[in-house]
Order: structure tokens, then C-alpha cells, then sequence
């Protein structure tokens, strides 16, 4: 019993940090060209913001994951509208992430006025590649035979 459980356990957390990572390459080169070409931070803020922002969201993939789940079960099945099911994946993948920008942003030592302009970035990030999370949880679940979405 314990050894199923744990293997479903970690059949889901690879799943779920597969998905969030294959998320993460869409909107990447958006990253990089908004923070230092627009934004005007250095190289290893960049690099820093990365590290940190990154290491918490891998950490974190399965509560993402649920998040996404729980917003889903609530809103999706009781709308027939096309839209809604891509909104649900957006939001949930932007709320998730945006105390963790803003934490990851404060250790590198961004200004106030650099963190709203990321903050403001990243909901245009999320508005233009957000809807793709969705599927690729969908997908890695599938894959890896976890749970029923």
C-alpha cells in the first residue's frame, strides 16, 4: 500500500513540474526581452530572479496544479462558454505566480517601480500564452497516468 501510494505521489509530482515546465518555455523569450530590454535590469538580476523564481515554482508545481484543478471543477462545469475553461487556466497559472515574481524580484533587489512593470508584463504574458497550461497539465497527467482531470 505505502509503496503505491508513494509511486502515485511521485507520478504526480513529476506530471505536474513537467506541465508547469513546458508552460514556462512559452512564454521564456517574452521573459528575457520584457525584464532587460524594457524593464532595464541587469544580467544578473535576470539571472538571479530566474533562479529563485524558478527553483520555488518546481517546488511548488503540485499545489499550481490543484490550484488550476480546484478553480476548473468550479467554474468550468458550470459555464458552456468556449472561453472560460482557457480564462479558469490563465488565472489560476498568473495568481499562482505573481507573489513569487514579486518575492524573487525583492531578493535581486529590483526597484518598487520595476516590480509593477514586471507585475504589469507578466499578466501581458499570461493573457497571450496562460490558456496553454492548462493542456499541458492535462497532457503530462495523462501520460503519466495521474488522477482524472
Amino acid at each position: 500500500m505505502g509503496t503505491r501510494l508513494l509511486e502515485k505521489v511521485g507520478r504526480e509530482v513529476v506530471a505536474d513540474t513537467l506541465a508547469l515546465f513546458l508552460f514556462s518555455l512559452a512564454g521564456f523569450l517574452f521573459t528575457i526581452f520584457y525584464e532587460m530590454l524594457i524593464i532595464g535590469i541587469s544580467v544578473q538580476q535576470w539571472l538571479g530572479i530566474r533562479i529563485v523564481y524558478n527553483t520555488i515554482r518546481a517546488l511548488t508545481a503540485v499545489p499550481l496544479a490543484r490550484f488550476n484543478r480546484f478553480l476548473r471543477r468550479r467554474f468550468v462545469k458550470e459555464s458552456s462558454n468556449w472561453w472560460v475553461k482557457p480564462a479558469v487556466d490563465t488565472l489560476s497559472v498568473w495568481l499562482y505566480q505573481l507573489p513569487i515574481y514579486i518575492v524573487s524580484a525583492a531578493v535581486v533587489g529590483m526597484s518598487s517601480g520595476q516590480v509593477l512593470a514586471g507585475c504589469a508584463f507578466d499578466l501581458i504574458e499570461y493573457v497571450a500564452v496562460g490558456w496553454t497550461y492548462g493542456p499541458l497539465l492535462t497532457w503530462s497527467r495523462a501520460r503519466l497516468r495521474v488522477g482524472k482531470e
